[in-house]
């Protein structure tokens, strides 16, 4: 993933073995336009001990920019179409309980207050 994203480093003294695709099609094909589509985020988070599992996705929430429907970038896109004014509704609705969205998805009800914790909780 690294190496699609453009985020592997290609010096002189790395050599690269294999094939390296996207959709089957080689990656030095499309290598100045991928970075415009793929991306790779690191999975190296720093977490705060003593916080729960609910506490820790509402922290990232915020950290990572929270609702995009208050952002005036977001806002400038929509043009005032009833249907859009519908879905900007429903859309912020979702933004609003976001970290609770996400608790549920995949069934962390019961674990949501428990601590995350380290080597040292």
């Amino acid at each position: 993933m690294k190496m699609l994203s453009a985020r592997f480093p290609e010096d002189k003294n790395i050599t690269v073995e294999g094939d390296i695709s996207f959709n089957n099609i080689p990656r030095q094909k499309i290598r100045d336009r991928l970075p415009q589509f793929v991306s790779y985020v690191d999975q190296c988070d720093k977490r705060f001990a003593p916080l729960t599992v609910k506490e820790t996705l509402e922290f990232a929430y915020h950290v990572c920019g929270g609702d995009i429907t208050r952002r005036k970038e977001f806002l400038k896109l929509l043009p005032s179409v009833k249907g859009n004014i519908e879905a900007l509704k429903a859309t912020k609705a979702i933004f609003q309980h976001y970290p609770d969205v996400i608790i549920q998805q995949p069934g962390l009800q019961n674990c949501q207050d428990t601590i995350v914790g380290d080597a040292m909780i």
